[in-house]
C-alpha cells in the first residue's frame, strides 16, 4: 500500500491509473482471494514483491500457478522460506545477488538488474539552481538515507568559508529531524543555504535541479536515486558500500565508510555509515572537479539501465518457468 508517517502515499494517477490494476484496501491479502484474483485472471505466474507473507506463495501452488518472488531486502532468516515456497527468485544488484548465493539459491535466482523507460523526459541540459541536490525519500528508519551526514558536512563546509547551497526534497517535513541535525538544517536555512521541498514531484523528479547529487545513504536495497541522477546526467556522491556503490565510479565519488552496524529488525544486510570530513571533501571535489561528470553519468546510465535489455532479461526469466 505504501505510507509515510501515517500517510497513504498510494498512486493512482498518471501512468498508475490503469484498468489492470486492482487495489487490496489492506496490506494483508487473504489467501483465498488471492486466489479468486489468480484465477479470474488466468494467471500462470504471480510475482511478489519482497513478501513476508509465506502463506500467499503457498496459496498460489495449490492451484497451479506459480510464483517469483523479487527482492531488493530479505531477512537473514528467509533462506529455507524462499526455497520451499517459490519458483524462482529475482534480484536488481549484486549485493543481494551475492547473498542469496550465500544462502544457497543461486539456482533459482536470476540478476534482472534495473532499466529506466526510453521515453523518461531528460532534464540534464536545464540550469542547475543549486550546487547539491538530495532525494531523500522518507528519510528511513534511523535515517538510513544519511541526511544526517550531508547536513554536517554542509556544516563543515560552512566553518571552512564555503557557501555552497543545498535542496532536499523529502516526504517528510524537516522538523521530524533529531534536535542537533535541526539546529543545523534550521541556521543552513536561514543563511539561504538550504531549502526543503517536501511536495509530491512526479518523474523525472528534480535531481536536474542540483550540479551535484549527494546521496550518502547507510543502508538501501537498490537505492534507486543513484540510477535516477545518473539518467539524468548528474555526477554523484554516495558511500563506499553495495549497493550505492554498484554504480558509481569517477568522476563520481564513493565516500569511505567510518562504521558498520547491523540492525535489531532481522534484515541482512548492515548500515554502513560515511565519513562525514570525506564526504564534505567529496562533495566539493565532484564539484569543482571534472566538468564532463554528468555527461560521464549519462553514457553510463543509458547502458546501465536500458530498458531494452531490462525488458529482455525479465521476458527469458519467465519462459524458464513456460511463460510465452
Amino acid at each position: 500500500m505504501g505510507a509515510v508517517y501515517g500517510q497513504n502515499m498510494q498512486e493512482k494517477s498518471g501512468e498508475w491509473n490503469y484498468s489492470g490494476i486492482t487495489y487490496f484496501p489492506k496490506y494483508e491479502i487473504p489467501p483465498n482471494a488471492l486466489k479468486i484474483w489468480a484465477k479470474s485472471n488466468r494467471l500462470d505466474i504471480v510475482i511478489l514483491n519482497e513478501e513476508y507473507q509465506w502463506d500467499l506463495p503457498v496459496a498460489m501452488h495449490e492451484i497451479g500457478v506459480k510464483t517469483i518472488q523479487y527482492l531488493d531486502f530479505l531477512g537473514q532468516s528467509w533462506s529455507e522460506s524462499l526455497r520451499h515456497n517459490y519458483d524462482q527468485l529475482w534480484s536488481a544488484t549484486h549485493r543481494t545477488t551475492a547473498l542469496l548465493s550465500d544462502m544457497g539459491l543461486s539456482d533459482m535466482t536470476t540478476n534482472i538488474g534495473w532499466g529506466i523507460p526510453d521515453n523518461m523526459p531528460y532534464l540534464g541540459n536545464y540550469w542547475s539552481k543549486y550546487d547539491f541536490f538530495s532525494n531523500q525519500g522518507w528519510l528511513g528508519i534511523n535515517l538510513r538515507k544519511g541526511v544526517d551526514l550531508l547536513i554536517k558536512a554542509m556544516w563543515l563546509m560552512v566553518a571552512c568559508g564555503l557557501k555552497n547551497s543545498l535542496l532536499i526534497h523529502a516526504q517528510a517535513p524537516m522538523e521530524i529531524l533529531p534536535k542537533e541535525i535541526l539546529d543545523m538544517a534550521s541556521d543552513l536555512e536561514h543563511s539561504g543555504l538550504l531549502t526543503w521541498r517536501t511536495e509530491t514531484v512526479p518523474p523525472p523528479g528534480l535531481y536536474h535541479l542540483g550540479k551535484v547529487v549527494v546521496q550518502p545513504s547507510r543502508l538501501e536495497g537498490l537505492g534507486l536515486t543513484i540510477p535516477e541522477a545518473m539518467w539524468q546526467g548528474r555526477p554523484v556522491v554516495t558511500t563506499d558500500a553495495p549497493p550505492m556503490n554498484e554504480f558509481i565510479w569517477y568522476p563520481s565519488a564513493r565516500v569511505p565508510v567510518e562504521s558498520v552496524s547491523y540492525r535489531s529488525d532481522g534484515l541482512s544486510f548492515p548500515e554502513c555509515t560515511a565519513d562525514v570530513d570525506a564526504l564534505a571533501q567529496a562533495m566539493q571535489d565532484v564539484l569543482t572537479g571534472n566538468k564532463n561528470a554528468g555527461e560521464v553519468n549519462r553514457l553510463r546510465a543509458i547502458q546501465l539501465f536500458s530498458w531494452s535489455a531490462f525488458c529482455s532479461r525479465i521476458a527469458k526469466s519467465l519462459e524458464v518457468l513456460g511463460a510465452h
